[in-house]
């Protein structure tokens, strides 16, 4: 177990290896704006989006499950693996039949059969990538979790060279791509646990019945968030034009790149508090990550929000330059949903994500309703704007419930600190280090 090891030593390990994911995934944003065009483009975020909206739904709330009942110490981890095995041939059949009634009810000429196909065989492995990941992550193997996400990245980067850029299939080469990536990875993922442990085919069913009962909170909850995220794609597909759908999905998705930050945080937040002991020394650390994620990332948008005009006509040309507004107008609610992010790691991690979700709530409905609204008169621009109304909205409330949740005053979480830049020198040292 790496219990022991810092919170800077963590992040950084976390975050060195999401540089890379970001350089990755960047090549990848390159190569399939270029290749695809708009419409294409709109068309791959649209169909991509009704596995990431349900995926929650999918998943039984079994991933951060697994990582609080392992952590917690609940069940040997043996049993908790020979009971995955169950769970994810349930989650296979859920996920077939579910996305064959979305699709069906879609009707969407343009989704393609083939297409149906890959997504509906893509979601067990990526099911399966799930739940290892989690099951990593709650014994604190920073290192291999960090080494799944960059060889995802990686095997999708070979798949999109071949299949898009060299062999030219488009739409179909780029889902191909997932779909190998999601085959390979999950393959290394389950080898890993098999590797380490003893995997027993008995069947208890006071595990799996744990394991669904407390996982049915997290995935309606899971689900209300998520939804939050990806709903305004669902949307525009419906409201607007696939060519519309292109330009804000490359805008969302260059925007989104500020979550690099708080994606590192989120994994060992999540990681650590299902292991804490001491929950009120665990609130302070993760108050202090709060106000370091928050000024970086308010650094990072500004610089982002002069520099994304000259870097979006330069790397994907002029055809994408309505892009442009995208990105500078989404930019603060992206700002302002990390803090939901930091936050909402900790609450996972102690098996409370319902609180995150009944904040969400609310800025659910304002958004989908906003974006009814909004879309049709302003296009992505309009989807943008409800995306910052609904994600300021839930922090800033998410904000308010933590501190009161948690018995820390707000004054006490956001009051800045000389001691909260300490990790500056720490990384300096590091990086410097002969």
């Amino acid at each position: 177990m790496e219990a022991n090891r810092g919170w800077t030593r963590d992040i950084f390990g976390v975050f060195s290896t999401n540089i890379f994911i970001l350089i990755i995934g960047f090549v990848i944003g390159i190569i399939l704006p270029r290749e695809l065009g708009p419409r294409a483009m709109g068309l791959y975020f649209a169909i991509l989006a009704i596995p990431l909206l349900t995926q929650s739904l999918i998943e039984l709330g079994v991933r951060p499950t697994i990582v609080f009942l392992t952590g917690k110490k609940v069940y040997s981890e043996e049993k908790i693996v020979s009971g995955l095995i169950y769970i994810l041939a349930i989650s296979t059949i859920v996920c077939i039949i579910l996305f064959s009634i979305i699709f069906y009810f879609l009707n969407n000429p343009d989704y393609h059969i083939s297409f149906i196909i890959i997504i509906i065989i893509i979601t067990p492995l990526r099911l399966a990538i799930a739940y290892s990941r989690a099951f990593i992550l709650a014994k604190e193997k920073i290192k291999r979790f960090n080494r799944s996400n960059l060889f995802f990245m990686l095997c999708n980067l070979i798949g999109v060279i071949v299949l898009v850029w060299i062999l030219k299939l488009g739409v179909l080469g780029a889902l191909l791509s997932l779909l190998f990536a999601s085959l390979v990875v999950s393959i290394y993922s389950v080898a890993v646990i098999a590797r380490e442990h003893r995997i027993q085919l008995g069947f208890d069913i006071k595990v799996v019945s744990t394991i669904f009962k407390q996982g049915l909170v997290f995935a309606l909850s899971y689900f209300i968030i998520r939804l939050n995220y990806r709903i305004d794609i669902v949307l525009m597909e419906r409201l607007s034009t696939l060519t519309e759908v292109g330009y804000y999905s490359l805008g969302v998705n260059i925007a989104e790149q500020l979550f690099q930050l708080p994606a590192a945080l989120f994994a060992v937040v999540v990681s650590r508090s299902a292991n804490a002991t001491d929950q009120v020394k665990m609130t302070r650390d993760v108050s202090k990550l709060l106000r370091i994620t928050f000024a970086i990332a308010l650094l990072c948008s500004v610089i982002l929000f002069f520099a994304v005009p000259f870097l979006i006509t330069f790397i994907y040309g002029s055809q994408f330059a309505p892009s442009i507004k995208v990105v500078q107008l989404i930019l603060p609610g992206i700002l302002f949903i990390i803090i939901f992010k930091v936050l909402n790691g900790h609450l996972s991690g102690i098996g409370k994500p319902y609180i995150s979700a009944l904040v969400f709530a609310p800025p659910v409905v304002i958004n989908i309703i906003l974006n009814i609204f909004w879309i049709p008169l302003y296009g992505g621009l309009g989807a943008a704007m409800a995306t910052n109304v609904s994600y300021t909205l839930g922090a800033i409330t998410l904000l308010i419930v933590y501190s009161r949740v948690m018995n820390i005053p707000l004054v006490e979480m956001l009051h800045y600190r000389l001691s909260d830049f300490d990790f500056i020198r720490t990384l300096k040292t590091r990086l410097l280090k002969p």
